[in-house]
C-alpha cells in the first residue's frame, strides 16, 4: 500500500492561534466549572491580528508583534497553512473590518474570539477550540447577564483628541472622518477638547494645544483627509498619538531650553506656516511628520525673532 505524500505549496504561510488568559485568578476558579476567560489573536506573515472595541464605525481589527497582547500568554496553536498571499490577507482583513467594526464589539456576542474564529476559517478552514469562547456562549444563554456585559471600551475621548491634534483643530473634519452625526456629538466632542486645553496633568502634551487653539498651523489637503478616512483603524490612531505626543514633547523641550512659558505660543497666531509642497504617497505618517517639522521650524524662528518680558519666563 503506497503512502500519499502531502504537498505544501511553496507560497503557503503558517497560521498560528495565540491564546492569552485574561485573568489567571479567575480562570483558576472558573476552569473548575469547565469555562475560562481567554483572549485570542491570529498570527500570519509575522504579524498578530486581533479585535478590540471602540465607539466608532471603522474597523476594530488591530495588528501587533506576536505574543505581545496585554494579557497573560498561554500558548500558540498551529492551525494550518494558508495559500493566501500577504496582499490577499490584507484585502481579507479589510473585508472583515467592515464586519468587525469597533462599534459592533460585544464582550459576549462579538468579541476577539469570534473574530479569530472567522479569520482562521477564511485563511485555512481552521476552527477555534470549543473551550475558548465557552464562557461567553454560556452567559449569552442568560439574557439578564448578557445585558450586564453589553459594554464598550471607553476610547472615545482618546480617539477624538488624537484626530483633533492630527487635523490641527478642525473638529468638523474629525467628525466627518469618524463618520458620526455632527449635530448630536459636536458639543460633547468640543467639551473633550476644552477639557484637554485645561488639563495640565501631562505637561508634554500641552504646548501643541495653544497653537491650534489660536490659529491653524497648516491645513491638510483633501486628498490626505480622504486617505486618513480610507485607512482609519485603531493602529493609525495609536501610531499617530505617539507621533503627536513626541512632537509636542520636542516642542516642550525647545521652550524649556529657552526658559519660556508654554503659554507664549498663544502669541503665535500671526505666524504663517508655509505651504507644504512635497510628493506624498500612502505613507500618511511621513506627510504628517513633515507638517509637524515645519511647525517646529516656524515656531523656532518666531521665538528667535522676538524678545519676551520677564513674566514670560518658563515656570
Amino acid at each position: 500500500m503506497t503512502q500519499k505524500s502531502i504537498i505544501i505549496p511553496l507560497s503557503s504561510e503558517s497560521v498560528i492561534l495565540h491564546i492569552y488568559s485574561i485573568s489567571e485568578s479567575i480562570n483558576r476558579v472558573s476552569l473548575l466549572f469547565g469555562v475560562g476567560l481567554y483572549h485570542t489573536a491570529v498570527e500570519v506573515y509575522g504579524r498578530e491580528y486581533s479585535f478590540i472595541g471602540h465607539p466608532f464605525k471603522f474597523t476594530g481589527i488591530i495588528t501587533t508583534i506576536p505574543k505581545t497582547a496585554a494579557y497573560i500568554y498561554q500558548e500558540g496553536l498551529d492551525i494550518g497553512r494558508t495559500n493566501m498571499t500577504k496582499d490577499e490577507v490584507d484585502n481579507y482583513l479589510k473585508e472583515l473590518g467592515t464586519i468587525f467594526t469597533g462599534s459592533s464589539y460585544h464582550l459576549l456576542r462579538n468579541n476577539c474570539n469570534h473574530f479569530a474564529n472567522k479569520f482562521i476559517n477564511g485563511l485555512c478552514n481552521g476552527k477555534l477550540p470549543t473551550y475558548i469562547n465557552r464562557a461567553a456562549n454560556s452567559v449569552c444563554c442568560l439574557s439578564f447577564l448578557d445585558t450586564m456585559f453589553n459594554v464598550k471600551i471607553d476610547s472615545e475621548r482618546f480617539f477624538v483628541e488624537v484626530l483633533y491634534l492630527t487635523l490641527n483643530g478642525d473638529i468638523n473634519c474629525v467628525m466627518d472622518i469618524l463618520d458620526i452625526d455632527q449635530q448630536t456629538n459636536l458639543l460633547r466632542y468640543a467639551s473633550y477638547i476644552e477639557a484637554s486645553f485645561n488639563d495640565y496633568s501631562i505637561p508634554k502634551c500641552f504646548p501643541y494645544y495653544p497653537i491650534i487653539k489660536n490659529y491653524n498651523p497648516f491645513t491638510l489637503s483633501k486628498d490626505i483627509v480622504e486617505l486618513i478616512k480610507e485607512n482609519l483603524c485603531p493602529n493609525f490612531i495609536f501610531t499617530q498619538s505617539k507621533n503627536v505626543y513626541d512632537f509636542a514633547f520636542d516642542l516642550y523641550n525647545k521652550l524649556q531650553a529657552r526658559k519660556l512659558q508654554h503659554t507664549i505660543l498663544t502669541d503665535c497666531n500671526g505666524v504663517v506656516i508655509p505651504e507644504i509642497s512635497i510628493y506624498y504617497s500612502t505613507d500618511i505618517y511621513h506627510y504628517l511628520n513633515q507638517c509637524q517639522k515645519i511647525v517646529i521650524e516656524t515656531i523656532e524662528r518666531f521665538i528667535s525673532e522676538h524678545t519676551f518680558d520677564n513674566d514670560e519666563i518658563f515656570v
